[in-house]
Order: C-alpha cells, then sequence, then structure tokens
C-alpha cells in the first residue's frame, strides 16, 4: 500500500502533463523527458511500431534527437529495435528491464549496443509494450546509462501504474488526430469546390459557406443575404426555399421520418444568363452545442457560368488542349454562344469553332453537349493548387 501511495504521488504531476499534451502539441514534446525524470533517467522514448507504417516517434528526450544527417542510422536502429524484438515474446503490458531479455554480456556483443546505444549513452531499460489499434503497438522505454544500475522492482512497479495512462492518452492523441485530419480535409475540399455549399438554420440564416457560396452571395443575383440570411427575390420562389428549410429542420429534430417534397430544388432565374440552381438538403448536426444556432439544412448551389480557376489548366492535362481549346471547351459547357466566346477571347467568329473541333476530337467527343457534359462532370471543377 505504501508503494502505491508513493507511486501515486510521484506521478501525480506527470498524469497531469500528460493528459494536457494529449490534447496540447506544444506539450506533448516534453512528455518523455518528464517521464525520464520521474524515473531519474536521462533518457525515454515513446513509439508505436508494427502496422502499415515505420515505426513513429511519438515523444523522445534530447539524446533520441538525431540530427538529419544521421536519420538513415537512427531510422535502421529503431526498425531493428533488439529490446523490442526481444519483448515481442512477452505478454502485451507485462513491464521488463533489459537484463530480463538477455544479459550484460550478451548485450555488449551486439550490434545494437555498439553502434546504436553505447553512443547514447543507454545502457540499462525498463519499458513495456502495449496495443493502440491497427495492428501497431505502443513501446515505452525509459533508460539511463551503465554507471546508474539496473532498474529495480520499484522502477518496475511505478511503469505498471504509468503505461496504462499513457496508453489512454496516446489514444486519445491519435484519435484528436484523425478527428482533425478529417475536419481539415472536410473543409479544404469543400473549398475547391465549384459548387457553392452553405449551411443555415431554420431561418435561413447563414452559418457556414464555402468559398464559392460566398462568392455567389456577393454577386448577389437572383438572390442576396441580407444580415446574413439567404434569401431569393422572387417571392413565391423564396417562400418554395423558407418552407424547404423549415422542413428540414423539422427533420433535424425527428418530427419526419422522410423528406416532404417537392420544393426541394429551386432554379433561380437571372436577366439575360442561366439561372442557378439550388436544392435544400436536410442536416441532422446533433453534436451542435445548446447555445450555437442548431444547423437544419445544407443548401447546394451551382452557376453554370462559373468554373474553378483552373478548369483551364486541369482540361489541358485531361485531354491534352491548348489553351484555347481548352477554354472554348469550358466556355461550352457553360452554356456560352459562340459569338461570346469569340468576343472574350478577342478572336474572329470563324476561329472559335477550329478550336471547338479540336476539342471534340481530343476528348473522344462528338456533339457540343457531349463535350460539355464531360467536361462539367470532370475534375476541372475543383480548384486545384498550382
Amino acid at each position: 500500500m505504501r508503494n502505491r501511495d508513493e507511486n501515486a504521488d510521484r506521478l501525480a504531476p506527470l498524469l497531469d502533463l500528460l493528459y494536457d499534451a494529449a490534447v496540447d502539441d506544444g506539450k506533448w514534446r516534453d512528455i518523455a523527458g518528464a517521464i525520464a525524470a520521474t524515473f531519474s533517467s536521462s533518457s525515454a522514448v515513446l513509439k508505436t511500431c508494427g502496422g502499415a507504417r515505420e515505426p513513429q516517434l511519438e515523444s523522445v528526450t534530447d539524446n533520441l534527437r538525431i540530427a538529419p544527417g544521421e536519420r538513415a542510422w537512427a531510422d535502421y536502429w529503431h526498425q531493428n529495435d533488439l529490446w523490442v524484438e526481444r519483448s515481442a515474446q512477452l505478454k502485451m503490458g507485462d513491464v521488463f528491464t533489459s537484463q530480463r531479455l538477455l544479459t550484460d554480456v550478451q548485450f555488449e556483443r551486439t550490434g545494437f549496443y555498439q553502434d546504436w546505444t553505447r553512443k547514447l549513452d543507454i545502457y540499462h531499460m525498463v519499458g513495456v509494450l502495449f496495443p493502440v489499434g491497427k495492428g501497431e503497438i505502443g513501446v515505452l522505454g525509459v533508460h539511463r546509462a551503465k554507471d546508474a544500475g539496473p532498474y529495480g522492482a520499484a522502477d518496475r512497479h511505478r511503469l505498471e501504474a504509468l503505461y496504462l495512462h499513457v496508453r489512454r492518452a496516446l489514444g486519445m492523441r491519435h484519435r484528436l488526430h484523425e478527428i482533425a485530419l478529417a475536419h481539415h480535409a472536410a473543409v479544404d475540399a469543400l473549398e475547391r469546390l465549384d459548387t457553392g455549399v452553405m449551411v443555415v438554420d431554420a431561418s435561413c440564416t447563414v452559418l457556414y459557406a464555402n468559398r464559392a457560396a460566398e462568392g455567389l452571395l456577393r454577386a448577389a443575383q437572383g438572390h442576396r443575404a441580407r444580415d446574413r440570411r439567404f434569401c431569393l427575390d422572387d417571392p413565391a420562389l423564396n417562400a418554395r426555399l423558407a418552407k424547404s428549410v423549415r422542413e428540414a429542420a423539422r427533420i433535424a429534430e425527428g418530427q419526419y421520418h422522410q423528406y416532404p417534397r417537392p420544393g426541394t430544388a429551386i432554379a433561380v432565374p437571372r436577366t439575360g444568363r442561366l439561372p442557378i440552381t439550388l436544392i435544400v438538403s436536410p442536416w441532422k448536426a446533433e453534436w451542435a452545442p445548446a447555445d450555437v444556432a442548431r444547423p437544419a439544412a445544407m443548401i447546394f448551389l451551382r452557376d453554370p457560368e462559373t468554373s474553378a480557376p483552373t478548369a483551364a489548366q486541369t482540361s489541358m492535362e485531361l485531354f491534352g488542349m491548348t489553351r484555347a481549346e481548352a477554354t472554348v471547351a469550358i466556355a461550352i459547357s457553360q452554356g456560352a454562344s459562340l459569338e461570346s466566346i469569340a468576343a472574350s477571347l478577342g478572336v474572329r467568329l470563324g476561329t472559335v469553332p477550329t478550336h471547338l473541333k479540336k476539342a471534340l476530337l481530343k476528348t473522344g467527343t462528338q456533339r457540343q453537349g457531349a463535350l460539355a457534359a464531360l467536361v462539367a462532370r470532370s475534375v476541372a471543377g475543383i480548384s486545384t493548387p498550382r
């Protein structure tokens, strides 16, 4: 009981740091050093290995931060860690010391010691392996120099008390990174689309709009956003929009099991131009906190007369077209007339059919409609960094 209390008191500051660091990358760097200090040691490593990836160093002390010029040497020994290989035969969660794996004489004869740990002033080790999911294992090792003496029973008990917390904090960290990756990937993908995406509440107030949607809102052609409330200029169409969003809100609240139709898809007319089209889709965002306006629906908008900034370059790469041919193909997909294309390019009207014929040939299409459909449905509508 006394040993447990002593371990608890000694580990308390480390556990506070450990769980804080799980959600703070800035603090995570110091975890290995804090673990080493808790064991009166100067070296520690927390890494994951196995699965489909190379060993990943989660946190290490300064002696294990290898210069870039020696990275290949360090990578080799992390992949061929003798202590990990020997301890893999033990039960997961079974705390061990280096002397349990092989004698000091055997250890000193290995390349692992001669070429790796000796140069890092590492000789004695206490460690543990534990599962972390996805076929990977976590490795927590604490080290010290030869003259410091081997780790004993008190050190093993302390690591037994610690490693479950390390495993839990590491799992939290990995899960948060996965969530952050999914979030950033989703937002970045939305920003690259030429489709406008808005999230609105039951009153049609815009809670989020991607780049394409913001551009359409600024243009305010057939629609407008007054005080961030999205509405349509045509009163009848606006009534349909408002009704669709209200019904979407009821679905989000569980009042409907099916989305009532019609009225979810709307074509918004524009004088002298092709209409903007939109569709309202319910969105159940059950995670939304009580103090934040609850999302009710997503509104997807398409303007047939706009394209991604990189659409011409992407079309050139896809189909081997020249810039002029790609520009004509994109304009055709937007419903532009040959006359307007000639005017925008600053060429004679007779030049445009020549570019069009070459675009048809290079895309394997035979009609303008097929060319327009191919370009509109290709990845040319996705903005990519150039």
